[in-house]
């Protein structure tokens, strides 16, 4: 939550915003093309990491109580 009350709350937007707010800190380049190739990245990587981590540790949200275990351990793996 910001200082004026707005909230921000997927990664990809929060990047953003600190690259934003803060242009000289070097989390996204500053010409058109990199930002694009860096954001790219920060949505692979949402994308990717939030599906192995939703099974890391939710496994029952996909709806297999018996098999969490199984479900858990393969995704850990898949992160580590």
């Amino acid at each position: 939550q910001l200082a004026d009350g707005t909230v921000i709350t997927e990664l990809p937007a929060i990047i953003f915003w600190f690259a934003e707010s803060a242009p000289d800190s070097g989390l996204l380049p500053r010409d058109v093309t990199g930002r694009a190739k860096g954001l790219e990245w920060v949505a692979w990587c949402h994308w990717t990491m939030g599906r192995s981590f939703a099974a890391a540790f939710n496994p029952g949200y996909f709806g297999d109580e018996n098999a969490a275990t199984s479900i858990r351990a393969a995704a850990v793996k898949r992160i580590g």
